[in-house]
């Protein structure tokens, strides 16, 4: 399925994203699109949120890692805690895939927050052989509302699920 481009036809105010009201007609349109296509829309999980933002921020600087340690040293773990406004995210998201629209949030790691990232989910066979599980790979675009926003670095962030992997981490954790 190759990438629908949503965001130029649903941006009303052409600042190249897609505000809460645009996601929503474009969530709409999506979901029309992909009945007529027989692809399965289905429901979906969303995670009820147990923290508040100021409880993660809190973990998040008690947990941290020095900024000298690289982001991907194998002897470091990072807990990365994504906030989205919308309770809605995950339905976004799988309405979203496969498209240019990323769903906003804002990312906390070691005690930061980097407001207005972009999230969706990515793969193919690792998008669809767990479902509508919450166990899904994804991308983070770091300078999505903030092209200078960077993470140690990194402009984007690929999280893989590891779902044909059993053995993936065995080693390091």
């Amino acid at each position: 399925m190759p990438e629908l481009k949503i965001v130029s036809r649903f941006d009303r105010d052409k600042d190249g994203l897609l505000n809460e009201l645009e996601r929503r007609a474009a969530s709409e349109f999506i979901r029309k699109e992909r009945e007529l296509e027989n692809l399965s829309v289905g429901s979906y999980p969303n995670p009820p949120v147990k923290t508040t933002y100021l409880t993660d921020l809190k973990r998040s600087a008690g947990n941290a890692v020095s900024e000298l340690i690289d982001l991907y040293d194998d002897k470091s773990l990072r807990t990365l805690y994504l906030r989205f406004p919308d309770s809605g995210w995950f339905a976004e998201m799988m309405d979203f895939f496969k498209t240019d629209v990323e769903v906003p949030a804002d990312l906390i790691i070691d005690g930061r927050v980097y407001a207005g990232v972009g999230v969706r989910f990515r793969g193919s066979s690792s998008y669809f052989m767990v479902r509508n599980s919450l166990k899904k790979s994804f991308s983070i675009s770091i300078n999505h509302t903030d092209n200078d926003q960077r993470l140690y670095g990194y402009r984007t962030l690929d999280l893989l699920n590891g779902h044909a992997d059993n053995g993936s981490a065995e080693g390091e954790v």
